[in-house]
């Protein structure tokens, strides 16, 4: 069993009378101990799917899917087990680390409280504090313990979060941005922490970063809301196929910096998410599913085998669509073999039809939403 399986997952947002699809019909699996990293730029819906997770999202949201956590849906379970389940055995930590803890309380009574909160009993917390402190590179975890956070550097602050969440040996860790504002000479450090199999927990790691994405070994990459490309690391940065993917790699100032043309992202049904930045862009374009060699790619130019579902998921009868696979795979599009990502595992839902913007209602009773703090 999947330790977090996201299966198509919608957020929505209300604004005046638009509405904001944010994340679109989005799946994400994390098995026990994999390191998984997700990377895209801002406003790609990468934090939205963290809030979703956590129930955290903002009260002019609406959710529908599934975001299954050791076979739970955490969407629909009673909040007593959904708090349960975050003070232990899902932990995040935040973006701004810095402005995570309380000012006015000590780290090491920010750690008790954490610890307890989990079911840690009291008098374990100061030797499982000094431990975890140690092992992220403190040489004096008293020190650490006493100090309020207004007093370490960013890189210290980030390490003591790491500790804190480890402490309570959570199953997952969802780290957002973790390296944001962090030093250079202090960012290697924070990603070896997060990537130790030390810890035994698994890691979904949020960032914009590709250089701290390529320390997981898989990768899934994020646009205008949907998964663009996603499978193993190596394969996915060497050898990139969808042209964001592409353009993301050729961005990165280690790489030459050459950034993707801006244009506006404004999405039509039907259309291509990347369509007004992409030079491949035709009038076949649009945001299907393709399986390449064992790599999940929305773009036809990219080569590989349609999506059975998806094309089922376009409304298009059993007939009708076996012919387009078909077609695909005359046209050499059939590289991708079935596999763990191979024919008949894909979902698509057509996200963009006025029935599913129709599904963003108040609701009184508060259903498919959580709200509060972690």
């Amino acid at each position: 069993m999947s330790l977090l399986e996201v299966r198509g997952l919608n957020v929505r947002f209300r604004i005046g009378d638009d509405v904001l699809h944010a994340v679109k019909d989005l799946d994400v699996v994390v098995d026990p101990g994999e390191t998984v990293s997700m990377v895209g730029e801002s406003g790609s819906g990468k934090s939205v799917l963290v809030s979703a997770v956590f129930g955290i999202l903002e009260r002019n949201s609406s959710v529908d899917g599934k975001i299954l956590f050791k076979g739970r849906d955490l969407l629909s379970i009673p909040r007593r087990e959904f708090d349960l389940i975050r003070r232990k055995e899902l932990v995040l930590i935040p973006q701004n680390v810095s402005q995570a803890w309380d000012p006015m309380m000590r780290i090491g009574d920010q750690m008790r409280e954490f610890m307890t909160n989990a079911g840690v009993p009291e008098q374990d917390v100061p030797r499982i504090s000094k431990d975890y402190l140690s092992q992220c590179g403190f040489e004096d975890p008293r020190l650490i313990t006493d100090t309020y956070p207004h007093r370490l550097s960013g890189g210290m602050s980030q390490r003591a979060m790491i500790a804190m969440c480890m402490s309570v040996e959570p199953s997952l860790v969802i780290a957002d941005e973790p390296t944001k504002g962090i030093d250079e000479s202090a960012k290697e450090g924070i990603l070896d922490l997060l990537v130790s199999e030390k810890w035994g927990s698994s890691l979904l790691m949020i960032t914009h970063d590709i250089g701290s994405a390529s320390r997981c070994k898989r990768v899934m990459v994020m646009y205008g809301g949907r998964c663009v490309e996603s499978g193993g690391t190596a394969e996915v940065l060497e050898n990139p196929l969808h042209p964001y993917t592409k353009g993301l790699i050729g961005s990165d100032p280690r790489r030459g910096l050459n950034p993707i043309p801006f244009a506006s992202r404004d999405l039509f049904p039907g259309e291509c998410s990347f369509g007004n930045r992409c030079s491949l862009r035709d009038d076949g374009c649009d945001d299907s599913l393709f399986v390449v060699d064992g790599r999940e790619v929305r773009c036809r130019h990219a080569g590989g085998r349609r999506s059975y579902q998806d094309v089922q998921a376009q409304g298009l009868g059993a007939q009708e669509g076996r012919r387009l696979c078909e077609h695909d795979r005359g046209q050499g599009r059939d590289r991708g073999a079935d596999g763990p990502f191979g024919f008949g595992e894909i979902h698509r839902r057509d996200d963009d039809d006025e029935a599913s913007r129709a599904q963003l209602r108040p609701d009184p009773a508060g259903r498919g939403r959580r709200h509060g703090h972690v």
